[in-house]
């Protein structure tokens, strides 16, 4: 699962959805969120990511080519300005 956390407010803004992938070592998820959260000019904002299971080589993953030798994203978050 993953979530928008407000650091400034000590809050979570927007909880992800929850995904299951298969057992073993492979499997992928998409945990995605979307909302309207009221910011204002100095909040900090953290993206996190929670699993029930990790592996202990990877944590909560690793590249689809099997390495760590590329660039990784393991989450993205927009912010787009509503007038």
């Amino acid at each position: 699962m993953s979530a928008l956390y407000d650091i400034t407010n000590t809050t979570e803004k927007i909880n992800g959805e929850v995904m299951i992938t298969g057992g073993g070592t492979t499997g992928s998820h998409n945990s995605m969120f979307l909302d309207v959260v009221s910011i204002t000019a100095n909040d900090v904002f953290e993206h996190r990511s929670i699993a029930e299971v990790a592996l202990a080589s990877y944590g909560l993953g690793i590249d689809a080519n099997g390495t760590w030798g590329s660039t990784h994203r393991w989450g993205s978050v927009f912010f787009f300005k509503v007038a």
